[in-house]
């Protein structure tokens, strides 16, 4: 379950799809294993520009099936039992982290399940820190294989966990970039919990995308 939902669960056949400027909070009250954003078996997805906070558990996760399916051949879904998902990014959105995994955890701002080959996690400002069990700012769990985390910016202490699908994680899902100390929030509520510049530039992506449109 989630506020928002994107996706399939049929590797062989994943969904493209895109969530954009959104506020999500206070959802899951009731069933409190949901999350902000869920997207399942993706391929070309697009998450960007959103702000989050007030959640029982994660708030944007991405994939699906652990490492348990191999990459199709050229990613086209050819072959039974493997999967075409891949050129997923997650961009510009800012997650109040103090503020997530209320209830839930083993978790975290952005989670990531599965192998996504050529996908991005980037610009992304995760404030505040919820080092609560494994309630991480960026946590590539088992399976996650092909995922960059390249200039993020994050709060002191936060933890970010890479698991992964390669015996060197660092292989499996590279990190470039990431720094703390550059987003750090002064309350409680979004959007006022994010930094000014934070919100700049998601206003900018937002106002990007619907100059496009």
């Amino acid at each position: 379950l989630a506020q928002v939902l994107l996706g399939t669960h049929d590797p062989e056949t994943p969904s493209s799809g895109a969530v954009r400027c959104n506020v999500i909070q206070h959802v899951g009250v009731e069933y409190t294993g949901s999350t902000g954003i869920a997207a399942g078996y993706m391929r070309g997805a697009l998450i960007r520009g959103n702000l989050l906070a007030h959640l029982p558990y994660t708030a944007i996760s991405m994939g699906w099936g652990w490492g348990q399916f191999s990459m199709c051949p050229a990613r086209t879904g050819s072959l039974p039992g493997c999967t075409a998902a891949g050129d997923n990014v997650v961009e510009s959105n800012a997650v109040l982290a103090s503020d997530i995994c209320g209830v839930n955890y083993d978790g975290g701002a952005i989670y990531t399940l599965g192998q996504q080959p050529n996908s991005s996690i980037r610009f992304n400002c995760i404030a505040g820190v919820r080092n609560r069990g494994e309630c991480m700012v960026i946590y590539n769990d088992d399976g996650s294989f092909g995922i960059t985390s390249e200039a993020n910016k994050v709060s002191v202490g936060s933890l970010y966990l890479i698991k992964g699908a390669h015996p060197d994680p660092r292989q499996g899902n590279p990190t470039r970039g990431t720094r703390a100390l550059a987003c750090k929030p002064t309350a409680t509520t979004l959007p006022s919990a994010v930094p000014s510049a934070i919100r700049a530039r998601r206003a900018r992506a937002c106002t990007a995308q619907a100059t496009a449109v």
